[in-house]
């Protein structure tokens, strides 16, 4: 009797393994089709900054305040210790950025498959996306 019970115990814990592999798939999809949305919407947002600035578009660098001597707008902007400052100030900086105008939701600047999250090395990190400064023909160089 304890034997089959085993077995049966056994049958399910294969069972619920094999189910939960098949239900991550799907779940890994739709982060990247949302993700895939946010880049979308982010790259919306670029060309409709570009057609309202004389074809260009926002400043990809990302300086602290106290480093803000550039010519044109930043996309986002960095809080002063970026990498001890809480999400919700790197959100606040984030809608300073002049590309907040054109794309006023805050998830759209993180991929939901960012695993940063949870990770204790990046635990404050936010935004998943970045602008390369040579778009506009800067020489980072």
């Amino acid at each position: 009797m304890l034997i089959e019970l085993l077995v049966v115990i056994a049958i399910i814990a294969v069972l619920m393994a094999i189910l939960m592999l098949s239900l991550r798939l799907p779940r890994e999809q739709a982060r990247s089709i949302a993700c895939s949305s946010n880049l979308k919407t982010l790259v919306l947002g670029w060309r409709l900054y570009a057609n309202e600035n004389d074809s260009k578009i926002v400043d990809a660098h990302t300086p602290i305040p106290i480093e803000m001597i550039v010519s044109s707008p930043l996309w986002i902007l960095m809080p002063p210790n970026p990498g001890n400052a809480p999400v919700e100030e790197k959100i606040e900086y984030i809608k300073q950025g002049a590309l907040w105008p054109y794309v006023k939701s805050v998830d759209v600047y993180r991929c939901p498959s960012d695993g940063r999250k949870n990770s204790p090395a990046h635990k404050e990190a936010f935004r998943s996306y970045a602008l390369p400064g040579g778009l506009n023909g800067v020489n980072d160089g």
